[in-house]
């Protein structure tokens, strides 16, 4: 999901509940071969939403085909950079 995650970022995310999505919504899914995976919907259908990577230089198997909105564990909801929790502690002394 680079450049929107970048690795060692911390994500605050909630289950989902409801099915209701927006497109940039950015939502977890469990998948056996792949364990916990991290995607942006770029589009809303009734039962099914589209995938896609950030990344331009990757591909996925779950960005080719639309993806039932069952699947989907969890909603992000807020990005915490590493480089801004080391900022953040320093500031505060703790470093």
């Amino acid at each position: 999901m680079k450049p929107t995650l970048l690795p060692g970022d911390f994500v605050l995310a909630l289950k989902v509940f409801n099915k209701v999505f927006f497109k940039n919504d950015i939502v977890i899914f469990f998948d056996d071969h792949y364990s916990h995976v991290v995607k942006k919907v770029v589009l809303i259908k009734k039962n099914h939403l589209m995938l896609k990577n950030d990344n331009i230089n990757t591909s996925s198997v779950f960005c080719e085909k639309p993806f039932d909105k069952n699947k989907v564990k969890y909603r992000v909801l807020f990005i915490l950079r590493v480089s801004k929790i080391k900022k953040i502690f320093v500031k505060l002394k703790f470093i």
